[in-house]
């Protein structure tokens, strides 16, 4: 099984943070919350502060974290998120 956290990051304006996908990349071209793998020596906080200082230069701190859930690829893999709610309103740049 596969441990992912995903990060529900909202502005004062109730605007969502979304992230697309490398075209490259498993669902490739597709929006995704922000997230990624959570590895073996760190918690769900942890991991998704790492992922999105990695991914996308974003500083945020949890707030809340949700139940896990599964889901399971076409190829079987197993994936459990770990939903996680954070604000961060200097993280958002209004690009359409």
């Amino acid at each position: 099984m596969v441990k992912v956290c995903l990060a529900f990051i909202f502005d004062e304006n109730g605007d969502v943070l979304l992230a697309k996908r490398a075209a490259h990349k498993h669902f490739g071209g597709l929006w995704e919350f922000a997230g990624g793998k959570i590895k073996d020596n760190e918690t769900v906080a942890e991991a998704i502060t790492r992922e999105l200082l990695e991914e996308l230069c974003v500083h945020v701190a949890v707030e809340k974290i949700f139940n896990a859930y599964q889901y399971m690829l076409d190829d079987g893999t197993v994936l459990e998120f770990y939903p996680c709610l954070s604000s961060n309103p200097q993280a958002f740049t209004k690009s359409l």
